[in-house]
């Protein structure tokens, strides 16, 4: 529920997306109202669609692009990337305007790990805090995220389709599908409109690791653009 950053301009922002949802994607009206209409149908952006305003500006402010960056490194360069989705939450997580719903909005799981003064939580949100700080913990000192923990699965480097990633939520479990027909999506926007990073020959390691890491982020700097 990354895109939770958004929720402070929705008043505003649900009647320009009625308008021109284009507006709200750097792309060709045709692409804007494919978009559109996977992820709020014939309906307009409102109270009643909040979940899909949420899953809309998850997906092209953090979701998307960091699979898109992700793929990238591991076909191109090879590099080791272990992939995880946080979606803890418990009873003290406030559901967001106009929904039931709880998620784990932008930074959730830094807070987790970070010191703060747990009294008063949940017991579950402290285990939580043990779970993701062994991991990071490890992560840092051996460049792996493992847990002493047995029932816990072995985390294993994502591959370029993306899978495994590690679900950190009330199960910790190794899951093969992220964001599924949502990246799909998007995977299918960039075939027919974006030529992927290439690696010149000749060129390994840090050199070209630089040069997709310079034209991701112009990817996602484009993508941004919707925000301004």
């Amino acid at each position: 529920m990354e895109g939770a950053m958004r929720l402070p301009y929705f008043d505003d922002w649900k009647v320009q997306m009625n308008e021109k949802f284009s507006d709200f994607l750097p792309e060709k009206e045709e692409v804007a109202h494919r978009v559109k209409q996977f992820y709020f149908g014939d309906n307009d952006v409102s109270e009643d669609t909040m979940e899909q305003f949420l899953l809309y500006f998850t997906d092209v402010l953090f979701a998307y692009p960091m699979l898109k960056s992700l793929s990238a490194r591991v076909e191109a360069l090879g590099d080791t990337i272990y992939l995880y989705e946080y979606s803890f939450v418990d009873e003290d997580t406030p559901s967001f305007p106009h929904t039931n719903i709880r998620g784990a909005q932008h930074c959730f799981q830094s807070r987790a790990v970070r010191d703060q003064d747990l009294t008063g939580r949940t017991d579950e949100y402290r285990r939580m805090v043990q779970i993701a700080r062994e991991y990071t913990l490890n992560f840092i000192l051996t460049g792996s995220p493992t847990s002493t923990d047995a029932r816990f699965p072995l985390w294993r480097p994502a591959n370029a389709q993306r899978s495994p990633h590690m679900s950190i939520g009330p199960v910790i479990e190794l899951r093969d599908d992220i964001l599924g027909d949502r990246a799909a999506l998007w995977d299918s926007i960039y075939e027919e409109h974006y030529r992927g990073p290439l690696v010149p020959d000749g060129y390994t390691g840090g050199a070209s690791s630089i040069m997709i890491s310079k034209i991701i982020i112009l990817i996602v700097v484009t993508i941004g653009m919707l925000n301004w």
